[in-house]
Formats: C-alpha cells, structure tokens, sequence
C-alpha cells in the first residue's frame, strides 16, 4: 500500500508539471539569426521549455526580450525545468507528510539548471547542481492539508478556515548556483504567489537583481 500511495504521489507530481507545461508553454520568439546561433551551438535548449528572468518589467508586454536583457555585461536567464508556482502550491496541499514533501521539492529545484545567454546569443553558460534550502513551517503546511482552508490572511469570513503565513509562518525555497571561473554566485529565490522569483547575480561587491516569471513556462521559437 505505501508504494501504490508513493507511486500515485510521483505521478500527480508528474501530471500537475508536465501537463501544464507542456500545453501552456508561451512563445519566446528570436530573430532568425538569434535562433540559428542556438541551433548551431547550443542545440539542445531547443528541446526545453523555462521560465524566463530579465528585468523588472518582464512580463509587462507580449515583447518578452525588450525586458529580457540588463546588467553589465547585459545578461538575461532561463531556468529549466519550469517549475510552474501553482504546480508547487498543489504539491504542498496534497502531499500531507512533510518530510516527503521537502524530500521531493528538494529533488525538483537540485535538477533546475539555469542557463545565462549574452545579448547577442554568441555566449550561453549552463550552470547544474544548485545547492538548496527548502523549508515549508510544519504549522502552515498541516493547515493547507485541509484543501476547505484558504491560503492568506483575512481571506475568509472566519479566521479558522484560512491558512495566514503571518501567524504560522512562511514557505522559503532557494536555489544557489556558484561559477568559479567568473567569481560570480547566483541566488534563486522561489517565491510561491503568482508574479516574479528573485534571482540574484552577485559578483565581488556588485550585485544585479533580475526577475523570473513563475507562472508561464516558454519555449524558444523564431
């Protein structure tokens, strides 16, 4: 019985990334020679689909590159597989064991791989492996089990039938990426509502922030 329940666990797991994913994935259009240059050189990105992180106003036009691209030297990033914030959020009300439920969060966001392209697409770095923290507070995740609880505060008529972060804590998910060579360390900083993750790229004493879209996943198209 434990490995039906685990087996059903991993498949809804599967079918709530996957399928959302895979049919929802918006456009990310480059110019013909921008999508040649990846073709030729980094052809399996192709093949994936991400979540896109760029400026603060990413999102803000259906031009997605316009706001793609900042820093010095001017950077945007891509994160794969993307981890879709209301496919978490579902994750966290069905899975009722904590333990596993970081267990298997842990296991999603150690294979997120994130990916830096240059403004003229000629230098693409992949960085695997990220170092993760997960914490999701006992408290609030034994009340989100009850899927008649709302997730917020003052959301609900009667304070007992809501999940508020403010007196039972906050969820905290990071990733952290490290590039060696180039002295850089890049912080993702998961954030579960509908709207922008943080990432943070810091190198010596500077710091650039770029902002990931959590809620749509993108494939690269010309």
């Amino acid at each position: 019985m434990k490995n039906k329940a685990l087996f059903i666990t991993i498949l809804t797991c599967f079918i709530m990334t996957y399928c959302h994913t895979y049919l929802h994935a918006i456009n990310l259009k480059l110019s013909s020679n921008d999508y040649e240059q990846i073709a030729r050189h980094h052809k399996e990105l192709l093949n994936l689909q991400f979540l896109i992180c760029g400026d603060s106003k990413i999102g803000s036009s259906d031009n997605y590159l316009q706001n793609f691209f900042q820093g010095h030297p001017q950077r945007g990033f891509l994160l794969t597989p993307p981890l879709i914030n209301t496919d978490i959020k579902k994750l966290i009300r069905i899975e009722s064991d904590n333990s596993k439920l970081i267990n298997i969060l842990n296991e999603k966001f150690s294979h997120l791989m994130l990916v830096s392209v240059d403004k003229n697409f000629e230098n693409i770095m992949m960085m695997k492996n990220p170092e993760v923290e997960i914490y999701i507070p006992k408290p609030l995740h034994e009340c989100l089990i009850d899927k008649k609880k709302m997730w917020g505060c003052g959301v609900s008529m009667n304070k007992s039938d809501e999940c508020c972060e403010k007196k039972l804590g906050s969820p905290s998910i990071k990733a952290k990426w490290t590039d060696k060579k180039n002295g850089e360390t890049y912080t993702l900083i998961y954030r579960l509502e509908s709207g922008n993750s943080i990432l943070q790229q810091t190198q010596e004493n500077q710091k650039n922030i770029y902002f990931c879209i959590n809620s749509e996943s993108f494939i690269i198209t010309k």
